[in-house]
């Protein structure tokens, strides 16, 4: 999601117009909203985790007020498409993150923003 934030505000480069973006800290939440206000259309957000990484009022103010889902315990688990991403898996996870067979739902999507963690 940094990466994109950067694509984003300093080259003015739109990284896709249907975004799904895998974590729920507070830079993922925030590039969702700010993808939405460029006129990205964002899918969801997906959070392996049972809770958010990012602070309350990030997910009211970024998701809940732009009508993005959040689900929690859920992964990317597989991606479509070869040369551009086509869409995305999202999948259920049990209490060790591992994916729950049969729970896979197909999401749309041209691009995916990461925000699984910070590069030191």
């Amino acid at each position: 999601a940094g990466t994109a934030q950067k694509l984003v505000n300093i080259d003015g480069f739109m990284p896709g117009k249907k975004i799904v973006i895998l974590g729920s800290g507070d830079i993922g939440l925030i590039m969702a909203r700010r993808m939405t206000l460029e006129g990205a259309e964002v899918k969801c957000v997906a959070e392996i985790m049972p809770y958010s990484g990012g602070l309350k009022r990030n997910i009211v103010q970024c998701l809940n007020d732009f009508d993005i889902p959040l689900y929690f315990s859920t992964t990317i688990s597989d991606i479509e498409g070869t040369d551009r991403v086509k869409g995305v898996y999202l999948s259920k996870v049990d209490e060790n993150m591992k994916v729950i067979p049969g729970t896979e739902e197909y999401v749309e999507c041209d691009a995916i923003l990461l925000s699984v963690g910070l590069i030191p």
